[in-house]
């Protein structure tokens, strides 16, 4: 091999190394959470005026699919305070959501984090998209960034995370982590509904039935939660069918 060769390939080692800083760094050029307890503070603006619930209404119920022109439009990132219209980005991006549009909740998710860099629902929103595309690696990072810029308080958070994990067969973390999510969040229906198809599923009746139950005090007409019950002789047959569990989004509970 000559040595003309030889600095060659150094050459195409540097220019790959290259690409691949180049890569990660247009991956993260996104908000950037360089002091938790900064990130945390920041953050507070865009989660005091929501509850979040899985499968919720009230937020989506006059959003469309969609991203708003205002979305479009080039826009320096906003880390003074939240943007007049992230709560109309983030209803936008719930009814995405529930129509499984991941395309245009990447859009939604892009603009949100670009709109106001201190927002976990920027982060929260590319990991559902991510995780819709199959991408369980680029879902769990951004679903990680979501936690870290909340300091991991936020139900919500944790409940998509311990998917993932179920998603990567984690079963066992992945339970950690709901269960951390319903410690967060008590009245997390989907939490519960989680647990017990995995406890229905390894044949643990009693555990299965009390989370069923659970997931039934919080929705008393949830159909999933009814027709396991029946199924497993704890309540009267009913002609409720199985649905499948919505997608996690956020219920507004905007302040007067």
């Amino acid at each position: 091999m000559t040595k003309k060769m030889i600095r060659q390939m150094k050459t195409v080692k540097l220019v790959s190394l290259a690409s691949l800083i180049a890569f990660v760094g247009a991956c993260s050029s996104g908000p950037k959470v360089k002091d938790d307890a900064a990130a945390i503070k920041a953050s507070q603006a865009f989660l005091e005026s929501l509850v979040l619930v899985p499968g919720s209404e009230p937020l989506t119920a006059n959003a469309t699919c969609s991203v708003p022109e205002e979305a479009k439009k080039p826009q320096p990132g906003q880390a003074l305070g939240p943007s007049k219209d992230w709560r109309k980005l983030v209803a936008h991006a719930n009814a995405c959501t529930k129509a499984k549009d991941w395309r245009t909740i990447e859009a939604l998710a892009n603009a949100i984090a670009r709109m106001d860099m201190d927002s976990p629902w920027g982060a929260y929103f590319l990991s559902l998209s991510a995780e819709g595309g199959g991408e369980l690696g680029r879902a769990m990072w951004m679903i990680e960034l979501a936690q870290k810029k909340t300091g991991g308080r936020l139900g919500l958070f944790s409940y998509q995370k311990g998917r993932l994990l179920f998603l990567m067969n984690e079963t066992s973390k992945a339970m950690k982590e709901v269960e951390k999510a319903l410690e967060l969040e008590p009245g997390l229906a989907e939490g519960h509904l989680f647990l017990a198809d995995i406890y229905r599923r390894d044949m643990e009746n009693e555990l299965a039935q009390k989370s069923y139950a659970a997931a039934l005090k919080i929705d008393p007409k949830n159909e999933r939660a009814i027709t396991a019950l029946t199924e497993m002789n704890v309540m009267p047959r009913t002609p409720a069918a199985v649905q499948p569990a919505p997608t996690s989004t956020a219920k507004s509970d905007m302040k007067k």
